[in-house]
């Protein structure tokens, strides 16, 4: 086929239409529209789909399996994601995309568990697609690296992890030390770095959970050298 032909065939109206139904349908499968579901699955049978497509797919139909644990999930995730067209296009293309950069069935389960966070209502809209990017941004041997480490107080010294996970904006460089060279500057967590772990890597780790709680709901107080004041002091002040 010549190079013209080829671009003839990819905007003909035929496949232009094939694209198209994909799309509704499979954003029709992430709301669990039965119908949607069937006519996925005919599209992809009749498709000469390549390998990577099998992949896609596969991770797809695992992604909304986990997902999807009762008819309520269903509802839950189209009133929260696919409110109205717009946001049915936008937000089912950003999912399609994150699910095709995933490259491993565990950083897959990451995805689930922070659609599922999102589903109870523990994270907020844009939280939800900043985990979802991360995750795709990352090896999942990083990822490990940040759930084994996010819980320590001090800082670490840079390495090939460490860096990894700052340019993906989990860790941040804690200052510059002069006597250290750039790679191994110190760093810290960031708070996308604690949503990360708490909200998807960690979802279902009870431990963890503990951990989170404490650390928020018991935050560290310091010395002040002020004499604490009574409330109606306070008062008095206004």
């Amino acid at each position: 086929m010549a190079f013209k032909e080829f671009f003839d065939v990819l905007k003909s109206d035929e496949t232009k239409e094939i694209g198209k139904e994909i799309v509704e349908n499979a954003i029709g499968a992430l709301q669990a529209d039965p119908i949607a579901c069937n006519n996925l699955k005919e599209i992809i049978v009749k498709s000469p789909f390549s390998l990577r497509d099998q992949f896609f797919w596969n991770r797809f139909y695992n992604f909304l399996r986990g997902v999807y644990l009762s008819p309520d999930d269903a509802i839950a995730l189209s009133s929260k994601l696919f409110a109205n067209d717009n946001d049915k296009k936008r937000n089912g293309m950003r999912i399609f995309e994150y699910i095709g950069k995933i490259d491993t069935d565990d950083t897959l389960q990451f995805m689930i568990n922070a659609t599922r966070s999102f589903l109870l209502g523990l994270i907020k809209i844009s939280d939800y697609f900043r985990i979802a990017k991360a995750l795709t941004d990352s090896l999942y041997e990083d990822l490990i690296y940040l759930s084994e480490h996010i819980t320590e107080a001090d800082e670490i010294q840079g390495n090939i992890q460490v860096l990894a996970l700052s340019r993906a904006g989990l860790m941040i460089e804690a200052g510059i030390d002069g006597n250290e060279d750039v790679e191994n500057q110190y760093y810290v967590f960031t708070t996308l770095g604690r949503l990360v772990d708490r909200y998807a890597i960690s979802f279902e780790n009870e431990e963890r959970y503990k951990w989170y709680e404490n650390k928020v709901s018991t935050p560290k107080l310091y010395d002040t050298g002020m004499e604490e004041i009574s409330e109606e002091e306070v008062r008095n002040l206004l």
